[in-house]
């Protein structure tokens, strides 16, 4: 269903819908060159197909979504079949920011997705004016951003928590944007938003921490110390300690000896 609302109101309202439909089965969809004009959620109902972006790409199975930003360049199509639904729409850029949305972000679809999606598409074909679309809208994304993102405070704990507990392991963004069910462009974006400093500048301080711990408290050799802190490297590892104590670890650990 495409709605039919003139161009002038999608200014006046913090968010207007554009379509809400199903295509079953979805045909490929390439719009890598100059991405799409609305903001689009998109989720499957059955079968599987595949999707590309700027920052990655990977399979869209049923129960899982692509939100596009508008502009953003992607692509999805069937593998080797799948139906979709999707919700398309104007504006909503504050509501995106505060709850962190990047550029596209794969997600796990709610279960009661679809059926709310079939709400908002009677309701803009019943509604009497633009406001009471721009309303349904509205809420109709607040919950389902309320379903797929995690609050705020659990968001930056779960990201703290999986970095101490792995911090003696290689991690990349992709990886550490996985455990918490976000691409690598909203995690960075929303992380550093709530949190006032990288995810990896985080991680380096975490890493730090346990090299003083283990420095001070153990017998492990430096570049002990810095293998299980997960620095790849002993000269690596050096030079961010002294980065960040000024003085080496091995003066380090002496100076605290001496204190003791």
């Amino acid at each position: 269903m495409y709605i039919e609302v003139e161009r002038m109101w999608y200014d006046r309202f913090p968010v207007m819908p554009v379509s809400v439909g199903k295509s079953c089965p979805q045909k490929r969809v390439d719009r890598l060159v100059h991405g799409y004009g609305w903001h689009q959620f998109l989720w499957v109902l059955e079968g599987e197909g595949q999707y590309r972006t700027p920052d990655g790409e990977g399979a869209l199975r049923a129960g899982e979504g692509l939100f596009t930003r508008a502009g953003e360049q992607h692509l999805y199509e069937p593998a080797p079949a799948f139906s979709t639904m999707w919700v398309t729409f104007s504006g909503g850029e504050q509501l995106l920011e505060y709850y962190g949305v990047g550029q596209a972000l794969h997600f796990e679809a709610p279960r009661t997705l679809s059926a709310a999606g079939e709400e908002l598409e009677r309701f803009c074909r019943s509604a009497p004016s633009p406001a009471v679309r721009s309303s349904h809208l509205y809420a109709f994304l607040v919950e389902l951003l309320e379903e797929i993102l995690p609050k705020e405070d659990a968001f930056a704990d779960r990201v703290v928590r999986f970095l101490e507990q792995n911090c003696q392991f290689p991690l990349t963004l992709d990886r550490i944007a996985g455990e918490v069910g976000m691409d690598r462009f909203s995690l960075c974006h929303r992380y550093k938003r709530q949190c006032g400093e990288s995810v990896m500048q985080t991680l380096r301080r975490i890493r730090l921490r346990k090299a003083r711990r283990l420095l001070r408290y153990t017998v492990f050799s430096v570049e002990e110390v810095g293998r299980l802190c997960g620095f790849e490297s002993p000269g690596y590892f050096i030079g961010q300690f002294r980065r960040d104590q000024g003085c080496t670890p091995a003066v380090y650990r002496r100076q605290r000896q001496e204190l003791t």
